[in-house]
Parts: C-alpha cells; structure tokens; sequence
C-alpha cells in the first residue's frame, strides 16, 4: 500500500497561493446548458471514455462559459485515470481514524489504486482547501471524514466536487454512497445493561451534534432512559469536541459535583481517554466509586484495570466496506448513486461497571 499524506503547502494550491471559492456555476447548471444529464457530467469529468466526443465538446464548451472551474475539469477531462482516492480525515492519532483509514488504504492498494491522505486537525478551512485540492484532477473518488455536516461551504464543494464519493458515517443533503454505523442499537443497550445493574442516574458524553454519531447516540441514550423511567435523561447529555481534554473538565465537573452520576457512558474513543484520567485524578476508583462505558473498542481496551466495558463496531470492516462501494461505483459509474451499508455494532462486556455504591 502506497500512501501519500498531504500537507499544508498542498491544501494552498500548486503555487502556495490560496484558493478561494469563487464558483457561480454547479454540475446541474453545466448539465442543463450542455443538454446531458448530471451523471453525464460526472462520468465525463471521471470517465472521459465512456462518452463521446462530442458530448465531452459540448459539456466542456458549457464549462468554459459557465465559469465551473473549466481548467482542472478539462484536465480531468482529457485524462484517464489517476489511480489515486482522496481520504479527509481530522486527526490519524485518534485510533479508529487509523485503523478505518489503513483498511480502506490496503483495499485501494488491492485494487491498484493509490490513497492520499489529507489531515485536516478539525479545522474547517483547511478542510475546505484540501476538498478543493481533490477537486483540481489529482483524485479519481473521494473519502471525506468531514468534521462538520452543518458547514454549508463543506457540503457545496462535496455537492459539486465532479468525482465519485462514500461517505464513512455522515449525513449529507444529497444522495451519496455510504457506510454507516448502527450508534442506536448499542446505545440502548448499554443505557439498559446499567440500569439493569443497578443505576438511575447516567451520564452521556458524547461527540457534537453537528455529527451524525453524536445526534444518533444522544438521542438513543435519552430515548433509552426516559423509556427505563430515569428522571430528565436530557440534562445528563454533554456534547464537545472530540478532545481528550474536553472530556477531562466534563468528568472532573461531574463527578465533583453532590448529585454526580453513578455511571458515564463516553460515546468516543478520545473521550473515553479523558474519562478515564479525570476519574484518577480525581482518586476515585472504576468500577468502585464510577462506572464508565467507553465507546470503539480496540485491543487496548482489554489491557486497561479494569479491563474497559466497550462499544464496540468492526472498524476494519468500515474501511474496507468504503473503499469497497468507491471501487465499484469507478468501474460501475452507470449504477444509481445512493447505496447505503448499515454496519452493526455492540457492547462487549468486561469489568468496569458494577452496581452503584452509596456515595460518600
């Protein structure tokens, strides 16, 4: 496996200028003025053998007057493949980021395709330049992990981005492939796994609303509990940015607190981590004095003391099933965009929950 990580220099254009987004014009607008449809387009930009040359004329003259980025399209244009796949992610130190990346990277390299990986740190303009960056002919399809569904510049420029794309649990707009995890199944069941130990008071902390897994595990949380009779499951939900430290200050406000919860379930991987070193800073004990449901399980989560209760979903299988739904929709560009994978997950049981002790 080949992989390429892009850096800041690139995301600023080949000059090192930056790119701002001036576009009048979208895929329908080219579509409608040239007389083909939007796959059409699509396939032209992506596949220019599989439409005549005639057509192309005609959908690169509407380009041109339209305005719709007409050089980088007409590269793509007069181009075969790439052989190269754009994956947008925030941040590869996050574990499952790297394992769903790596297995996405091994299935492309399989298939003689090369990934290039563009790290975004979570901030939304440099998201932006490394989507217009795949735009520009470098990229035959794109894997775009965004950090915000609610950014509409974001949505734009994959709306209109001319090349194929999955989506790896996110809400988009607009029809596109896409592997999703099932977050409501395994929410349910830990919230009810607690309840049935014991607690009445649980705690929620979760990723932003602004992403599909957060909106989906708070609301089967609330829904969970409220169902089980437990008192206003609404105000125990904590949304913040994936940080270990955000998750950090949510614990230690809580568990410091007279009415602090019994148990937290941390519905990500970094705030899993921050749980856990707020509760010993802290100097309370797991599952003693808390009990804590962590979320993406990985092999170091038997290792930890106690060994951590998981949600757990097969990340592997994510990254393979991506690049999977990328590599038949190139070589299948006439098969209709909207396919849709729900992947399941689970709670994998282990030593860190037990019924709630008087508190002190």
């Amino acid at each position: 496996m080949i992989t390429f990580l892009l850096s800041l220099s690139i995301a600023a254009g080949q000059n090192g200028t930056e790119k701002q987004l001036t576009r009048k014009a979208t895929i329908k607008d080219v579509a409608r003025a040239a007389g083909v449809s939007d796959m059409t387009v699509s396939r032209a930009a992506n596949r220019p053998e599989s439409v005549s040359v005639e057509t192309r004329g005609k959908i690169f003259d509407a380009m041109e007057s339209l305005g719709y980025k007409p050089n980088a399209l007409a590269r793509s244009m007069r181009r075969r493949s790439t052989h190269q796949i754009g994956y947008l992610t925030a941040d590869l130190t996050i574990t499952p980021n790297a394992i769903m990346a790596q297995s996405a990277g091994q299935t492309f390299a399989e298939a003689g395709y090369r990934q290039i990986i563009a790290i975004s740190n979570g901030q939304l303009e440099l998201e932006h330049k490394f989507l217009e960056q795949f735009q520009s002919g470098i990229v035959d399809g794109m894997i775009p992990m965004i950090s915000d569904e609610s950014s509409q510049k974001t949505v734009d420029l994959l709306q209109n981005c001319g090349v194929p794309i999955v989506a790896i649990d996110r809400d988009l707009p607009f029809t596109v492939d896409a592997v999703l995890s099932d977050h409501r199944a395994p929410m349910i069941k830990a919230v009810k796994y607690l309840h049935d130990i014991g607690h009445r008071d649980i705690a929620l902390l979760c990723s932003p609303q602004t992403m599909r897994p957060g909106r989906i595990r708070s609301a089967a949380f609330v829904e969970a509990a409220q169902q089980l009779g437990h008192t206003d499951p609404e105000a125990r939900v904590f949304s913040m940015p994936q940080r270990p430290e955000e998750a950090f200050a949510a614990t230690q406000f809580l568990l410091s607190r007279a009415d602090r919860p019994t148990a937290l379930i941390a519905a990500a991987n970094q705030l899993t981590f921050g749980v856990l070193q707020a509760i010993q800073s802290l100097g309370m004990s797991i599952p003693c004095d808390v009990s804590v449901i962590g979320a993406d399980d990985t092999i170091v989560s038997p290792l930890f003391r106690p060994a951590l209760t998981m949600i757990s979903r097969d990340l592997v299988e994510i990254g393979k099933a991506a690049a999977g739904l990328l590599i038949e929709r190139l070589r299948q560009p006439e098969t209709a965009v909207g396919r849709i994978l729900m992947l399941g997950s689970d709670v994998v049981l282990r030593d860190s929950c037990s019924s709630p002790q008087k508190k002190k």
